[in-house]
Formats: C-alpha cells, sequence, structure tokens
C-alpha cells in the first residue's frame, strides 16, 4: 500500500542547511609542539633577562610562562611535605624581580609552562645533606598578582591568602591565552571519551535550531559557525538533557563555569568583537562592557573603573577618509581620546590620542 506523505517542508530545511556556506578561516594559533616546548613543559633552566615581559605576562619565545627557583636548599623536605610553601613562582616582572635584578641576586631561574600546578624542585636534606629531587606545590607571588591586578587583586580582593591558595594556572594561562599564538599542549584539551557517541549530531542540531545565535551575547555566526559552541551547564559531557545544553560563542563559552580552560586566539577574539559591534551589541555599562572584553583587559580596566573612568567602547574601530578600519582597539573612550591596547603590533599614529598597552598601564601603577 502506498504511502502519501508531503515532506516538501523537511526537505526545504535540509537544502537550507546544504546552501549554507563553510567559509575558510585561518587562525595564527598553532597545536605544533616544538622541542621547547617539550623543555618548557619538564622545566627549562633560563637567564632572567631572556624573559620577555613587555606583554605584561612573562614570555619566553612566544609562550606564556612561569618562573621558580628550584633550589629549595635544607627547606626541601618541608615543601614536599606541604610543611613550608616554599619560594614562590613569577608570571610578571613584579617587585621581587625588580629588587632581585638591582641587587644582582639572581639565583638559578627555571621557565615552565606545565599547567599541573606541581614544579621540579631539589634540595637537601636538614641532617644529612644529600641532595634529593621532587615534585611540590608552590604559590604565585603576590607581588605578580598585584601589579597584573589578576581578578582584581589589587582593588577589590579583601582576603588574598585565599585567593593565592585558590589561584589556577590553567585559568590563568587562559586569561591571557589572545597574547599568544602558541599555548601549552595541554590547554584546551578535553577528554572526547567523556562524550556521548551522538554528540555531534545533539550539537549541530542545537546550534541549528537556535539559528546560530548565541544564548548569552545574542551574536549570530552563521557565517563563523567554528566559534560557535554548546556548553554544558552543569559541566557533565555525559547529560545532553535540553535543559542542561546552551548555544554559546567561544568568547561566552570560556567565561562559563565548566569552561575546560579553552583557548582563543586575540584574532578569533577581535573578530567576535567587531561581529558584535556590527550587530549592534555594545555595553551599556560597567557590567556589560568586562561582560565583552577580552580577559587579558580585565584587570587593566579595573582599574580604570576604580579611577573614575565611564563604561568603554569594546572593539573600537578607527577609520581613514574613505572608511575604512585601519585600527581596532581593545578598550576606548573617544570623548577622552584613550584607548587599551594589548600589544605595540596595534598601535598607529593617532594625533591627539593616549593610546596605551595594558603593560603600559600596569608598569604606570607599580
Amino acid at each position: 500500500m502506498p504511502i502519501s506523505a508531503d515532506f516538501s517542508g523537511l526537505w526545504g530545511e535540509v537544502r537550507k542547511i546544504a546552501e549554507q556556506d563553510a567559509p575558510f578561516e585561518i587562525t595564527p594559533y598553532t597545536t605544533e609542539i616544538d622541542l621547547i616546548d617539550i623543555e618548557l613543559e619538564q622545566g627549562k633552566e633560563i637567564d632572567i633577562d631572556e624573559i620577555d615581559f613587555t606583554g605584561l605576562v612573562a614570555a619566553f619565545r612566544g609562550r606564556q610562562v612561569l618562573l621558580y627557583i628550584p633550589d629549595h636548599g635544607d627547606k626541601l623536605d618541608d615543601v614536599l611535605a606541604g610543611r613550608d610553601a616554599g619560594k614562590k613562582f613569577h608570571v610578571t616582572d613584579c617587585r621581587t624581580l625588580d629588587a632581585m635584578r638591582k641587587a644582582k641576586r639572581f639565583e638559578r631561574y627555571f621557565a615552565t609552562n606545565d599547567l599541573g600546578g606541581q614544579f621540579n624542585i631539589y634540595g637537601h636534606g636538614q641532617v644529612d645533606k644529600k641532595r634529593r629531587d621532587g615534585r611540590a606545590n608552590l604559590k604565585v607571588c603576590k607581588n605578580c598578582m598585584s601589579k597584573l591586578n589578576y581578578k582584581g587583586y589589587k582593588t577589590h580582593v579583601t582576603n588574598r591568602d585565599d585567593f593565592v591558595r585558590s589561584f589556577a594556572i590553567p585559568e590563568f594561562f587562559e586569561t591571557y591565552s589572545s597574547c599568544f599564538s602558541v599555548m601549552p599542549k595541554s590547554l584546551g584539551i578535553t577528554d572526547d571519551g567523556a562524550y556521548t557517541a551522538d554528540w555531534k549530531g545533539v550539537a549541530d542540531h542545537l546550534k541549528f535550531s537556535k539559528k546560530y545565535r548565541c544564548g548569552e551575547c545574542t551574536l549570530d555566526l552563521t557565517d563563523h559557525k567554528r566559534l560557535l559552541h554548546v556548553h554544558h551547564i552543569n559541566g557533565r559531557k555525559s547529560d545532553n538533557s535540553s535543559i542542561n545544553l546552551m548555544v554559546l560563542c567561544a568568547d561566552c563559552h570560556r567565561k562559563q563555569p565548566f569552561h575546560q580552560h579553552m583557548y582563543i586566539s586575540h584574532a578569533d577574539m577581535q573578530l567576535l568583537t567587531r561581529l558584535r559591534r556590527k550587530n549592534d551589541i555594545k555595553p551599556d555599562d560597567w557590567n556589560e562592557a568586562l561582560e565583552q572584553a577580552d580577559p587579558a583587559v580585565y584587570g587593566a580596566l579595573a582599574i580604570l573603573r576604580k579611577a573614575g573612568f565611564s563604561a568603554p567602547e569594546i572593539g573600537f574601530e578607527v577609520q581613514d577618509e574613505n572608511s575604512a578600519v585601519i585600527a581596532e582597539f581593545e578598550a576606548a573612550w573617544p570623548m577622552d581620546r584613550y584607548a587599551l591596547i594589548v600589544s605595540e603590533e596595534q598601535r598607529i599614529n593617532l594625533p591627539l590620542w593616549t593610546i596605551q598597552t595594558i603593560s603600559q598601564l600596569h608598569q604606570e601603577q607599580t
């Protein structure tokens, strides 16, 4: 018996999907592992002058790093047992490093980009004086946190000991990920095995049903689908219930709990900001400005907010006489002719404007 049914509506939707463009986009981020990446993960001895601080956070050959002194002398056993916090690790050129530099007291420093939280250290027993090696959890330097104003450390954190105890290295690297083209190979890696077998289909269907629009900032990413994710609200990747899934752009996704320490390149962050402005998604107050800003500039923005600045324009574009965009600032106050940029590469000669890198702004505060 023949079945008569009209599937024209269904096939119409299928054709819509098939006709959608999938533009080819290039991102400067690379996951290719060089020998230096292997050395840094294990801990590499360096001369402190080899570290680049021009981008605010410590960098070595284009990679974000942590600096630490592995020699803990006769305190080794106490540090390994957790009875002593040990020597602090550094993430920027703080006043502690500056004081040591001026006193010419630099010890043997190592650089690492291991996100595990443990550092390879050595020392000797207090009694037998024999050298021993081990791995220990070290604390981040408070002076570094103050200089960066990381998560408002300088402007509003009251219990700084608790702050240091809860400091998460992967989250810190994620915050400044847009400043680097090469990141630790473990950053952003998730356990794909934890997803259900039908996850790709579930995610694709949900994105399509939401018309490829971010559920937070409402940005339409139909033409940039690679920047659209599906977020598990409770963090359990095996729970695909409708109340646990949310379609988000990459930026909104990384700002959610259980975001898996995601990496977003500076180019992708600028693209998202540009698209938001094009779709008239602009901040009306400081809270919305922080929601839309690159996390790398949070510390700088918090300083300016406390200084009494009004909420900035995020992703401000500078145009020439032909209305062509010639520059893009992370944040700007056009009425005051003041702008923030992440790196010197964004700087242009703009008469009557003050343009600062986030590094320069932080330097003024120290």
